[in-house]
């Protein structure tokens, strides 16, 4: 009996604990991720509007920066994920110009702040293009050379070698090869080295204790994820060089470039004039964001600053005066799930059927179903992506042609 009770108590304390760092996460991702949509969302709201080719490259560097830092927020705090092997991938056709644009947003400037040589080596076929996930690329190269540059003393040298060789089958065979002559890493650390959590203690690292120990264990995920495999070679005082094949699908570089355009072409189409959509959001820098982005296609918006008022200004409103609801989750005096099942519960036709969009920093798959239960019909994660806000409205609302 008292071994059953101090199991049961063992168990609780387990579960409490798991609550508690789950909690933790979900915080946490929310409180980056509400700053980092400001980032991203000014940053497109900029580009669209500034023809100044140099402001248009910085503001491309800022891109670039900020979605990798939401790559490693998706990653790296939201531990459930990493640790089942549910990391999702998003193949696109990927260029040489991808790498290269990364790699000088942000590994260039790492190299020139500490003197060091960077020599990068691409082999690109003409014809072809490898599918695969930017921003997850974006993150193995970050992980690589960042470390490389980490590691090598003032004066040394970083290379990086991309190539993509065409195979039967539109397959693409991928090596890439992060090599540098730094301080290289001991055999026993080496055979630890993709753990999660460990860092080599030693006496000559130039920079000891920096960073939290998950950088090759998330990097070995995604690699095999992607049905690849990662290798090391290293010497102590002599440096290392991490190699990684991969071998993936491939498009012609023709339909990759017409499937882009047609993308582009959707994107211009998209129009929601005429129709007058509820945003119910808290955060002034969010409110202005949104309302640009549906503004630019024609949409009327009306704010609520919290879930009460949004919910009193939609009883006030004529029966089909609003097209859709976009619902933040944590605002003052009723949050997003309290006011959508409200909204529901409202003896008028129109509150069963109008599109209930979450556009939250709340974005943990258990977020994901509380939305759906609480009535939701769809779910956007911020720092929202300007053309998943199109699409997803596009959904819901009857097509109308731009003018």
């Amino acid at each position: 009996v008292e071994k059953a009770k101090a199991l049961e108590e063992a168990k609780k304390e387990a579960e409490q604990a798991s609550k508690a760092k789950s909690e933790f996460l979900s915080r946490m991702s929310h409180d980056i991720r509400t700053p980092l949509n400001g980032i991203i969302g000014m940053t497109y709201l900029a580009e669209e509007k500034n023809t100044d080719p140099d402001v248009k490259e910085n503001l491309a560097k800022i891109d670039i920066s900020s979605k990798y830092l939401l790559s490693l927020i998706n990653d790296i705090l939201d531990m459930s994920k990493a640790e089942s092997g549910e990391i999702s991938l998003h193949p696109a056709p990927y260029s040489q110009k991808d790498t290269d644009d990364y790699v000088k947003a942000v590994i260039v400037p790492l190299c020139q702040e500490k003197k060091l040589e960077f020599i990068p080596n691409y082999e690109f076929p003409k014809d072809q293009l490898p599918l695969l996930d930017k921003l997850r690329m974006n993150q193995i190269l970050f992980n690589l050379l960042s470390n490389a540059v980490k590691f090598t003393p003032e004066g040394g040298k970083v290379t990086l070698l991309f190539s993509v060789k065409n195979q039967a089958n539109q397959k693409a065979a991928i090596l890439i090869e992060v090599k540098d002559n730094g301080i290289g890493m001991s055999p026993e650390f080496q055979k630890v080295l993709f753990n999660p959590f460990t860092q080599e203690e030693r006496n000559d690292l130039i920079t000891p204790h920096q960073g939290t120990g998950l950088g090759m264990a998330i990097t070995k995920k995604l690699i095999e994820r992607m049905g690849g495999t990662i290798e090391v070679q290293s010497q102590i005082g002599e440096g290392t060089l991490f190699s990684i094949h991969l071998v993936t699908e491939s498009v012609p570089v023709v339909i990759a470039a017409s499937e882009a355009s047609e993308r582009q072409e959707k994107s211009e189409a998209i129009s929601f004039k005429g129709e007058k959509i509820l945003l119910f959001e808290d955060n002034a820098i969010n409110q202005e964001i949104a309302r640009r982005l549906l503004e630019e296609k024609g949409a009327r918006v009306v704010i609520a600053g919290d879930g009460l008022l949004g919910v009193d200004l939609f009883k006030k409103s004529e029966e089909g005066e609003f097209a859709a609801i976009l619902m933040d989750i944590r605002m003052p005096n009723q949050d997003g799930y309290e006011s959508t099942r409200a909204l529901r519960s409202l003896e008028r036709k129109d509150a069963k059927t109008i599109p209930i969009i979450a556009m939250t920093a709340d974005a943990f798959q258990d977020d994901i179903e509380k939305a759906k239960q609480a009535g939701m019909d769809a779910h956007l994660s911020k720092p929202i992506n300007p053309q998943d806000l199109y699409d997803t409205l596009s959904r819901f609302l009857a097509p109308k042609k731009p003018e």
